[in-house]
């Protein structure tokens, strides 16, 4: 199966992930992604004579996409992600993980303001 995913030129032209590179891209744009999002919700959005809209653009997530589940039998796996550390977080990583991830202890080479998560990928996607 093939696709393409959207991304800042940083990250395209690094060479650094898998797909990544001169040789991996499709089309280049100078849009910046933010500027590409808001032209897109301007189109999508139809204002109507009362000052409200008859079509918008639904930013909710549909859980559409996941991570593949990772066999580590070989290879012990430490995937973390970095957010925000405020009680709000706390809160929407818990109420929407949909694989068992854990908020680790604060060491001294965290920024200050983010907390790390450890993300499970050995274990298939937890159905709610």
């Amino acid at each position: 199966m093939s696709f393409v995913v959207a991304s800042n030129n940083y990250r395209a032209f690094g060479g650094s992930f898998a797909g990544t590179g001169s040789d991996h891209l499709v089309l280049e744009l100078p849009d910046t992604n933010r500027d590409a999002l808001s032209a897109y919700i301007t189109e999508q959005s139809q204002p109507n004579a009362t000052g409200g809209y008859d079509a918008m653009v639904d930013p909710s997530a549909d859980d559409n996409w996941d991570f593949n589940t990772i066999d580590n039998a070989t290879v012990a796996l430490d995937i973390r992600f970095e957010t925000q550390d405020s009680d709000v977080a706390d809160k929407f990583v818990t109420d929407n993980q949909q694989r068992k991830m854990v908020k680790l202890p604060k060491t001294a080479d965290v920024v200050a303001g983010f907390a790390i998560y450890s993300i499970d990928l050995t274990t298939a996607v937890a159905v709610k």
